[in-house]
């Protein structure tokens, strides 16, 4: 098992998430179900065009199976980024923040997060710590890398290599400033600034993009680094080797020679204390959404109708759906969330004035679909339901039909045995 391997089984044990969420394709990776669900969230908070060209992309190459989502794993940092700050988007926050940093380049830096208020720019990690960060700067940074970190054109001059891509610079932690290195990272000695847990290169870029975009004006960067629970870290001896490595880098890179000419020449500029988030702090809707919402004839109406909107719209995808026991059970949820709600009469006639011509456009789509007769059975059930919506039904009944689909899935509190 790679250190990356580790890392995510580490991360998927400490969320604790059903493993019914997984692909059976792989372990890391969330169902097709979740696919759906997530790019619908996306949509829902105008993010989706943000995140679909670089993140929610396909993983491998298609071969008829179910197909795996980059931003859909376990340890996916855009996505945990997401989680983090979508609440904030209302407080001016934005996410795929672009830095441009003033050279001719297809790609300007990337942020995952920037605050407008503070102006503080976030840039989020997860299982990348494990990786090898193999991408050079490139002989086009040259001339900010003289200004803002006072290297001198001898000293870049040592520095290049040629490799298949080009031109490229190979700094070493020497180069960089570095002279006196950790005892825990001793395996660093002799190496370049890219041989590390932390990507360097990306740092400079960031650093060169935020001073380009901020001339005067105050600016922060902040590392927020999403973490297994401090528990499961500690009983893990790679996974914790791993975080204090991390830190001890940290702080050598940040109080290198280069660093510090930066903010010392750019006072503008300040690095933040990078923060840890234990991923038991990440709230996903999707995956906890079918947690309690029903407590002693009190309903959560939001989420109802939030559960409820966001099957309505898997529904109205059924033209591509293949598979029966999804279709089924987004009828039987959308059902029961309708029926357990007929004792109170705000949640009743929002559901009735939303969703009854929903799914009579769902009963004409399933009239049309190629498994017509295996879910014949199903749709005149919807077809009842429909034209049943106002009809008091037996609320005990009702509980026990809920639990009988989604008692694997949702807890049930117990029903106030007086029935008021």
């Amino acid at each position: 098992m790679t250190l990356k391997q580790e890392f995510d089984t580490l991360m998927k044990k400490s969320s604790n998430y059903e493993e019914s969420a997984f692909s059976k394709r792989n372990e890391f990776y969330f169902n097709a179900e979740y696919q759906s669900d997530f790019k619908y969230e996306l949509e829902e908070y105008k993010q989706f065009d943000k995140f679909k060209i670089r993140e929610f992309t396909p993983v491998g190459k298609n071969d008829g199976k179910e197909r795996l989502i980059k931003m859909c794993s376990i340890s996916s940092s855009s996505r945990l980024a997401f989680l983090y700050f979508k609440k904030k988007l209302v407080d001016g926050y934005e996410l795929e923040h672009e830095c441009p940093n003033g050279l001719k380049t297809k790609i300007y830096p990337q942020l995952d997060a920037f605050d407008k208020k503070s102006n503080t720019y976030f840039e989020c990690k997860c299982h990348e710590i494990c990786d090898s960060h193999i991408d050079h700067l490139k002989l086009k940074y040259e001339e900010k890398l003289i200004k803002l970190f006072g290297f001198s054109k001898e000293e870049l001059k040592e520095c290049e290599r040629t490799t298949e891509k080009g031109k490229v610079y190979e700094i070493t932690l020497e180069q960089f400033g570095i002279n006196k290195i950790p005892e825990q990272l001793k395996y660093t000695m002799n190496s370049s600034i890219y041989n590390l847990h932390l990507d360097v290169k990306q740092l400079i870029c960031h650093l060169v993009g935020i001073e380009n975009c901020n001339k005067r004006k105050l600016a922060s960067l902040q590392y927020v680094f999403f973490t297994p629970n401090k528990i499961d870290i500690k009983k893990n001896p790679s996974i914790n080797k791993l975080y204090d490595e991390l830190l001890a880098e940290w702080k050598m890179i940040i109080n290198s020679k280069r660093i510090k000419y930066l903010l010392k020449n750019c006072s503008n500029i300040k690095i933040l204390r990078p923060k840890f988030i234990e991923i038991k702090k990440i709230h996903d809707d999707i995956l906890n959404r079918k947690t309690v919402f029903i407590r002693d004839w009190y309903y959560d109406i939001d989420i109802l109708c939030k559960i409820l909107r966001i099957q309505c719209k898997r529904l109205s995808d059924w033209g591509n759906v293949k598979d029966l026991h999804f279709i089924e059970s987004s009828i039987n949820l959308v059902i029961s969330c309708y029926l357990i709600s007929l004792d109170d009469n705000v949640v009743k006639n929002y559901i009735h004035s939303h969703f009854k011509e929903d799914l009579n456009k769902i009963i004409e789509t399933l009239k049309h679909h190629e498994y017509m007769k295996s879910i014949m059975h199903l749709n005149k059930r919807l077809t009842k339901f429909v034209n049943n919506m106002n009809e008091k039904n037996d609320v005990k009944k009702l509980a026990k039909e809920l639990e009988l689909y989604y008692g694997d899935k949702i807890k049930i509190t117990k029903f106030n045995e007086s029935g008021d």
